[in-house]
């Protein structure tokens, strides 16, 4: 790639607009931190000149320029519709130098929250995938089980994980426990239904020669069905995490548990006190870790399925 592929392109632009925008005038006064946004915003360009530097794919620097434009537009218009025009609701929607100095004055509490939210999503996760995916193999291996199992699969996995709430509080003896299962729950009906659904589409053709092959079941179930099986797994797992962090966040909130505090906790207790220069930043948090792992778990599908077509 030549340099005006890597560098000029539209996410510059929006860069320079923020930049400009600071320029104008506060509709009140106030102090605003202004400094906040604009810092924020030299970190996305170097971010986004160092892509640009070190990617060799002109996807990857096309695709991250799109994502950051986004990010630029809303901010810019956050900031125009704010401080500058007051059109929004300062008390629901602080100008994002607020949001942004209060991000940097909690970031110790907002990551301890994380924490605590990641390693629930972790335990409860794991522990359905390790489960769920075995029985899925053979559920949907072996014909005498498969349709009837199918059924009670639909029918469990069609009731909303969020019901099992208060009956999770009341049966465990700990909040941390409760939410685990709610975890545990939430992923591992999909993950099993996908494994099941998995099993089912593979190609006959691979089965038969593998059994010409005089292939025994155990190595069957390992090294054709499990490898067969990985996409319908993956779609499972991403179905399942999604949903996870919806419970975890909706379980942190109605367990509270000040002694163990998520992210979910974290935001409902300052929306308890509307104090949304907290509320805002968490939430935002929030969104940033549900991507990364999403992205991590992409990056390990490719990797295990490198030798079929791309995902």
């Amino acid at each position: 790639m030549t340099w005006r592929e890597r560098f000029l392109r539209i996410p510059h632009i929006w860069f320079l607009a923020l930049l400009l925008i600071q320029l104008l005038p506060d509709a009140k006064e106030g102090d605003y931190y202004p400094a906040y946004v604009i810092g924020s915003a030299v970190i996305l360009e170097l971010f986004y000149l160092l892509v640009s530097l070190l990617s060799r794919k002109k996807e990857t620097i096309s695709e991250t320029g799109k994502l950051l434009s986004v990010v630029e537009i809303l901010v810019l218009l956050w900031v125009l519709f704010g401080s500058k025009l007051d059109r929004l609701n300062a008390k629901m929607f602080p100008a994002p130098g607020i949001v942004f100095h209060q991000f940097i004055e909690d970031t110790q509490p907002l990551l301890a929250a994380v924490w605590i939210s990641l390693r629930t999503i972790l335990e409860g996760f794991l522990l359905a995938l390790v489960i769920a995916v075995p029985m899925g193999l053979i559920l949907g291996w072996f014909k005498a089980v498969r349709s009837t199992a199918s059924y009670v699969v639909r029918f469990v996995s069609a009731i909303p994980p969020i019901v099992y709430i208060p009956y999770a509080i009341a049966l465990f003896p700990s909040m941390n426990a409760a939410k685990v299962f709610i975890i545990f729950v939430a992923s591992y009906w999909p993950i099993l239904s996908g494994t099941m659904t998995g099993v089912v589409n593979i190609d006959r053709g691979i089965l038969d020669s593998a059994r010409a092959l005089g292939v025994g079941h155990l190595s069957m179930l390992l090294h054709v069905i499990l490898p067969g099986a990985l996409p319908y797994i993956f779609n499972g797992m991403n179905q399942g995490l999604g949903i996870s962090f919806i419970l975890l966040t909706s379980a942190e909130m109605i367990a509270a548990d000040s002694t163990n505090p998520g992210l979910g906790f974290y935001i409902w207790n300052f929306s308890n006190f509307a104090n949304y220069k907290r509320v805002i930043p968490a939430i935002i948090v929030l969104g940033i870790t549900i991507c990364l792992i999403l992205f991590v778990i992409k990056k390990i599908q490719v990797f295990l399925l490198r030798w079929r077509a791309p995902v």
